[in-house]
């Protein structure tokens, strides 16, 4: 019991050194963390809106959201005009992120697909073809045979995404 005494304490000073040291690094890594966490952020942002110049990040809680059906999760105005738009929707399974450009004129300037659990990989180039496309001719634009699910998924994200673009600049 003697000997045991003095080793809780050696290791619990041993903890508490290292917790200390990890704290000290911490406070000097945080900050170049979040600076290049913001930096790729904004290069994602500028893919599918080149135009867009620099980007804010809109708060969802003073966002209209009643005429959407998928999630919207983050929203961006662009200085040069226009905003950018991230959806979660679902196509022949859930999880379909794609990440929407849409131009001061309410078009679409480039729309990628973030991260999906599809199983066919239409949804990584299928945002080409919903280029230039805006809320009245979006639904006419063809789905894949073989991937309808995935590319319904991905239209019906872009027309949310569409949606609220119109509702955010008056329109």
């Amino acid at each position: 019991m003697k000997k045991t005494l003095p080793n809780v304490y050696v290791l619990t000073i041993i903890c508490l050194v290292t917790a200390l040291l990890l704290a000290v690094v911490n406070s000097f890594t945080l900050p170049v963390i979040k600076a290049a966490e913001e930096r790729a952020v904004q290069a994602a942002l500028r893919e599918v809106h080149p135009e867009g110049g620099n980007f804010t990040k809109l708060d969802l809680a003073n966002i209209d959201l009643s005429g959407v059906s998928t999630e919207i999760a983050e929203v961006y105005e662009a200085s040069e005009g226009g905003y950018v738009i991230k959806v979660v929707s679902s196509g022949y399974s859930t999880g379909l992120q794609i990440i929407v450009g849409i131009d001061k004129n309410g078009k679409v300037a480039g729309a990628e697909c973030l991260a999906s659990s599809e199983t066919l990989g239409y949804e990584k180039t299928y945002g080409e073809s919903l280029l230039g496309a805006d809320k009245d001719t979006i639904s006419g634009i063809a789905t894949v045979s073989g991937a309808t699910k995935t590319t319904t998924g991905y239209k019906k994200a872009v027309s949310d995404a569409l949606t609220v673009a119109a509702a955010l600049s008056g329109n």
